[in-house]
């Protein structure tokens, strides 16, 4: 489907911001089944308009929800961060602060982000199979695999940034290396617990 859209647009030949020829191409694609090319620009641009807006919305909401997360304390008692309101400036005030820094610059690391949100995927699946009393060879193999991939990635992002003067980078990249240990051992120590109990219960 990708390609195809890219032949289209290409077809099209129109010119323009990304979006401008995406909604070019489409609109020429769609003009084959009666619809007119004008018609079809403006349908397209409403269409991409509200899939950006509605994408940041839910980026903004997952974000405050997260930020609301890892400042409450383990006893669930909230902190001043974890307001509402404060959690939503926070996140808000850094997502500006990426969009002025550019987000070009921050592009290379988002490869290892993408890939580390898979590893804790499978990481997730994996603590709910040994949950479940269920094998969890077939996820636990490519989940160590994407970590180890994914980590070793995120220390030369790091090592590479830190050592081209491009701080932002590498501790954006610290920070996620940092993020997905934590996460890892919490997890182990959860289920660990787990069988410690199961175990003293079934004495």
């Amino acid at each position: 489907a990708i390609i195809a859209l890219i032949a289209v647009s290409h077809v099209a030949g129109a010119t323009g911001t990304p979006a401008q020829i995406f909604a070019a191409g489409v609109a020429e694609f769609m003009s084959s089944f009666g619809l007119p090319v004008s018609v079809g620009t403006v349908f397209v641009t409403l269409a991409f308009s509200a899939f950006a807006l509605t994408s940041l919305d839910t980026a903004t909401r997952i974000g405050r929800y997260m930020f609301q997360e890892m400042t409450t304390k383990a006893d669930g008692t909230k902190t001043a961060l974890s307001n509402m309101y404060a959690s939503t400036i926070v996140t808000v005030g850094l997502s500006a602060l990426l969009l002025t820094y550019g987000y070009q610059k921050i592009w290379p690391i988002f490869g290892s982000a993408n890939q580390l949100l898979a590893g804790l995927a499978l990481l997730a699946v994996s603590a709910w199979l040994a949950k479940s009393g269920k094998k969890n060879l077939m996820t636990i193999i490519p989940m160590v695999f994407m970590f180890c991939v994914t980590l070793t990635a995120l220390i030369f992002v790091a090592k590479n940034n830190f050592a081209g003067g491009n701080a932002v980078i590498g501790s954006l990249a610290s920070i996620l290396f940092v993020l997905a240990i934590v996460l890892i051992i919490t997890t182990v120590k959860t289920f660990s617990g787990d069988k410690s109990k199961n175990q003293d219960m079934g004495a």
